[in-house]
């Protein structure tokens, strides 16, 4: 239609409501109630409901170099090259290939197990204060030898993780572990393009029962740091891990959620409605 037929048209609509105007004329030209037709519902579900508008993708759950189940099977993988790969940039996989997201993430978070963090890749460095202990001798000449030795040695150490004892424990080792953990969330952390989130993995399977949980801190390091992750050879019981968590809350006014993982692992133990004899 053009603009010169539109005009017209508009005139004419416009003459006939002046010649239906008045009082009188208007009345003829009211409903009664009951022509009037009741609306219907919306056809779409999705009418009047409101979604988020901002909605971010990510990972609450990955393992690199620094996790025994990781890093003695082949995974060479570092934080920061994990943080690099999340963020969309191009990293070598631990076979050599190039890779890259097509879309990068919002946000990763730094879930290693807590259990013997980092011992693995101080096997891989020859960590003289590991190798200065008579087990941590051991491990390293079975990972040096390598084949089934090796693998029963990394399997072994998982198997640790059940039994809640620890082979080997060494304070000052663990906080210069975790303090590279944060650090290295910290340095990659960009607030509005990248979230970069501490944490790790609390691993137990009491029984053969997966009660695996991520833990995520919402702080930056100078909270975090305050702390030490506690993992299952702290208490294979989750609700040691919960008392933890409000420990932290109350000491450092931070905040942290526990995520459970593979649930469908745990035998249906994860959504118990009693823990310890609790409801």
């Amino acid at each position: 239609m053009t603009k010169n037929s539109l005009f017209v048209l508009l005139q004419f609509v416009f003459i006939l409501v002046a010649a239906a105007g008045g009082s009188a004329q208007g009345a003829e030209w009211t409903l009664d109630k009951d022509q009037l037709v009741e609306k219907p519902d919306p056809y779409s579900p999705f009418v009047d409901q409101h979604f988020p508008q901002e909605v971010y993708f990510g990972d609450t759950h990955f393992h690199s170099s620094l996790s025994v189940d990781s890093g003695l099977i082949g995974n060479k993988i570092d934080l920061e090259s994990a943080l690099r790969f999340a963020r969309g940039e191009e990293v070598a996989t631990s076979t050599g290939q190039r890779v890259q997201l097509n879309r990068p993430l919002d946000f990763l978070v730094l879930s290693d197990h807590a259990e013997y963090l980092g011992i693995a890749d101080l096997l891989n460095q020859a960590h003289p204060g590991l190798l200065g202990t008579e087990v941590g001798r051991e491990w390293y000449e079975d990972m040096q030898a390598g084949g089934e030795r090796a693998w029963n040695t990394a399997v072994g150490l998982v198997n640790d993780f059940n039994k809640g004892a620890p082979r080997f424990r060494d304070p000052k080792i663990e906080r210069s572990v975790w303090e590279r953990v944060v650090d290295t969330a910290s340095s990659y952390n960009e607030p509005g393009t990248f979230t970069a989130l501490n944490g790790y993995e609390w691993s137990t399977s009491t029984g053969g029962s997966n009660l695996h949980r991520v833990v995520v801190f919402q702080d930056g390091s100078d909270r975090v740091k305050q702390v030490l992750p506690f993992g299952a050879f702290d208490s294979t019981d989750p609700e040691d891990l919960w008392a933890f968590m409000a420990g932290y809350e109350a000491k450092t006014g931070g905040r942290v959620m526990a995520i459970p993982h593979n649930p469908n692992l745990s035998n249906g133990v994860m959504f118990a409605e009693r823990v310890n004899g609790k409801k």
